[in-house]
């Protein structure tokens, strides 16, 4: 399990658009599909959420990167406030200084906008 939260959380992050927050809403690709590949993709992403979640507050304890990995599966899931608690977890220095370290290390532009209300 731990390899594969070393696989996905990089690639996730990795994959974000550079202006991912800079907005205060995000619309995801998943709503504009049809029924019922939406419901089923909705539900799959939120299930990987679940997991990246409970794996990184179990990190949070061993050796290991927790809150990003708590705030990849954050990403991934739909509840209400999700993207003010996005905005208000990646607006912490080190959370931030994690993904863009990742980011760099893959060849990517740096997250440097965040919108603040």
């Amino acid at each position: 399990m731990s390899t594969a939260v070393v696989i996905i959380v990089p690639y996730i992050l990795i994959k974000l658009p550079v202006d991912y927050f800079t907005h205060k809403k995000n619309i995801g690709i998943i709503n504009k599909l049809d029924f019922p590949y939406n419901h089923i993709l909705t539900g799959l992403k939120n299930g990987a959420g679940i997991v990246l979640v409970s794996f990184g507050i179990l990190l949070l304890f061993i050796p290991g990167q927790g809150l990003v990995t708590i705030f990849t599966g954050i990403m991934l899931m739909n509840f209400p406030g999700k993207r003010k608690l996005e905005l208000y977890i990646v607006g912490k220095k080190p959370v931030l200084k994690s993904i863009n370290w990742i980011r760099q290390k893959a060849g990517k532009e740096k997250i440097s906008n965040i919108y603040c209300n």
